[in-house]
């Protein structure tokens, strides 16, 4: 396997107008995707926009109730929200003008059709929609699930669905928008948002749905059996500071043995795993934590640095490791030899 990404391209960042149609066609017409999550995309410059311009195939929205109890506003926390910056306006409207502009009036013609996607360069990649419910996941999903009618009619939304009358067990159908549910937000609230009158599909969770789970990677059997599946789930996600641990030195022997495990058990399932929490700093030493996860079978990296995940990562982190031990120490050394000898001659001056 390749230590860079196998879909390597730098593009410029445009600003975004308001007519999200036309930013699409200006800016997305070379862009190839790169199998990223755009973690805290709303803290960017242009929310949604930068990191679609970056390629990112996955963005985040942070999610609290309006203090009316009839909208959905994006933050990190709730002294940074505000009335105007709700879920629609920023991802939601953007996002089906321009699936919208994309694709004809009725997006699928048969049920084996499926809709393009934002990227033109490859029209069936799915974005992924990761949306963190901050509090109150009883009334925040069921909202989610009602704002995106319009994607749903359109036929925009990944679904699981049982088809009538079907003897088989329901399948999943691919669409350009897949949307995940994560933070305060559990499997059984995300079934009971479903398993009520006048939810999309009219049957319950495990006959329609048509937004899925973030499962946490802690609870996950490695040996196979439990709750999340692909089913009712898409990302299975843990801090990787708190799961694999530091690696200054390098993933050690037990620490790309839990790696594997954690890959394996996500694959077996049909779940992407996603690691948050990912250091950013030293540069090399982010780039090899990436290369790494790579290599090893994670298919999606949530960054922060949209547009460096796209370009040539740094390599020669371990020579770096060396450097720093060797100059920390002969700092360290310089101090103490410093401070020796200036004890010395205060000494000698008090004597």
């Amino acid at each position: 396997m390749s230590n860079y990404p196998s879909d390597l391209h730098r593009t410029t960042f445009d600003t975004p107008t308001t007519n999200a149609t036309a930013w699409l066609d200006a800016t997305l017409d070379s862009v190839v995707p790169v199998k990223c999550h755009s973690h805290n995309d709303y803290w960017r410059e242009y929310p949604l926009f930068s990191g679609l311009a970056a390629g990112c195939t996955g963005t985040e929205a942070d999610v609290y109730l309006s203090e009316n109890g009839q909208d959905l506003l994006v933050g990190h926390d709730l002294a940074s929200i505000s009335p105007e910056k709700t879920l629609r306006s920023m991802y939601l409207d953007p996002l089906f003008e321009m699936l919208q502009h994309r694709n004809s009036e009725n997006a699928s013609s048969s049920e084996n059709d499926q809709a393009k996607g934002v990227y033109i360069t490859s029209s069936l990649e799915p974005l992924i929609l990761l949306i963190d419910v901050k509090e109150k996941p009883d009334i925040i999903w069921p909202m989610v699930i009602r704002q995106l009618e319009s994607f749903r009619r359109s036929q925009f939304l990944t679904r699981y669905e049982v088809l009538p009358g079907a003897s088989k067990p329901g399948r999943i159908v691919p669409g350009p928008l897949t949307v995940v549910g994560s933070g305060d937000l559990h499997l059984e609230q995300l079934v009971s948002a479903y398993d009520v009158a006048g939810a999309p599909g009219n049957g319950g969770f495990h006959v329609y749905h048509d937004t899925f789970l973030d499962a946490p990677l802690a609870d996950l059997d490695v040996q196979g059996s439990g709750d999340y599946q692909s089913t009712n789930s898409y990302y299975v996600s843990s801090s990787f500071k708190a799961t694999i641990g530091q690696v200054r030195f390098g993933f050690s022997h037990c620490q790309m043995e839990k790696l594997r495990d954690q890959v394996r058990a996500a694959k077996d399932r049909g779940l992407v795993i996603r690691y948050w929490a990912v250091p950013g700093w030293p540069l090399n030493y982010r780039d090899y934590i990436w290369r790494t996860l790579r290599g090893e079978g994670v298919e999606v990296l949530n960054v922060d640095e949209v547009k460096e995940v796209s370009a040539r990562w740094t390599s020669g982190y371990l020579k770096s490791v060396v450097a720093m031990i060797v100059i920390s120490g002969c700092a360290v050394l310089f101090f103490t030899m410093g401070a020796f000898f200036h004890y010395r001659r205060v000494r000698t001056a008090v004597l």
